[in-house]
């Protein structure tokens, strides 16, 4: 995967990243999350889940979307930010986003599978994921999705406004804090939709999705999300031959060899 465009996995939804990250490492025994105990589990904010669960019985009567973005990829390595720009289309089970600037790359995610196409090479890379619409879900995240793989918190900083609910995310799995440490999420509770997403690696480095120029329900269509391959356009699967990631369900401690 090119270096430029493996920070904008992120952008489609909270943990693609992490997703790609557990597919490239499952030639490894997948590793059972640790069961957090009662002395350390954060205690409950029932306001906070008060306020999500609102926001997402709002999402859930959104039919589609379309937002322009922006992401920055910060990095000690860096002179100056990493800034793609673009557009991001959702409806359904799948989301796409476009991007222009600085190179141009449409990634559509769908049930099951990432498809990146990088139209100047006529390349297109397909990715097997688990859940995938659950992760890249965009401004659209989903609560049930979330909780499998995040804690919840307030953001100690105030809101910027009164429709504005901002969440700190903690990774749950050991798996996942691997690849992120926190992902601070901003929520324009009168849309509802994501508008900002901040995730910190576990170096302190930070990407950030922002959204702007939101529009819901505008009727979009399978052409809108669908991918325009050129001409002598190749297909290429990195992670062929490599064992599927699995689900959190289907991830129990294999019984003792008898």
């Amino acid at each position: 995967m090119k270096p430029a465009h493996a920070c904008c996995l992120f952008a489609a939804g909270l943990v693609a990243t992490c997703e790609l990250h557990a597919a490239q490492s499952a030639a490894q025994p997948p590793e059972k999350p640790a069961a957090e105990s009662p002395q350390t589990q954060p205690p409950a904010d029932s306001q906070l889940d008060a306020a999500m669960q609102a926001v997402d019985d709002r999402i859930a009567n959104i039919e589609d979307l379309r937002a322009n973005f922006e992401q920055r990829k910060s990095s000690a390595m860096l002179r100056q930010p990493m800034v793609s720009t673009g557009e991001v289309i959702a409806r359904g089970d799948v989301v796409l986003w476009r991007t222009q600037q600085p190179r141009k790359s449409d990634m559509r995610v769908g049930p099951g599978e990432i498809r990146l196409l990088y139209p100047d090479d006529k390349l297109l890379e397909i990715y097997p994921v688990h859940n995938a619409k659950g992760i890249a879900g965009g401004p659209l995240p989903r609560l049930n999705e979330l909780r499998e793989l995040f804690t919840f918190a307030r953001a100690s900083e105030p809101p910027a406004s009164a429709s504005t609910l901002q969440v700190l995310l903690t990774p749950r799995s050991q798996e996942l804090k691997n690849a992120v440490a926190t992902v601070m999420v901003t929520i324009d509770t009168s849309v509802p939709c994501v508008t900002k997403i901040v995730m910190t690696d576990p170096d302190g480095e930070q990407t950030s999705v922002e959204f702007t120029q939101i529009r819901i329900n505008t009727g979009v269509k399978d052409v809108d999300l669908a991918l325009h391959l050129p001409e002598g356009t190749r297909e290429s699967k990195p992670l062929e031959g490599m064992p599927a990631p699995q689900s959190p369900e289907s991830r129990q401690e294999a019984p003792p060899a008898r």
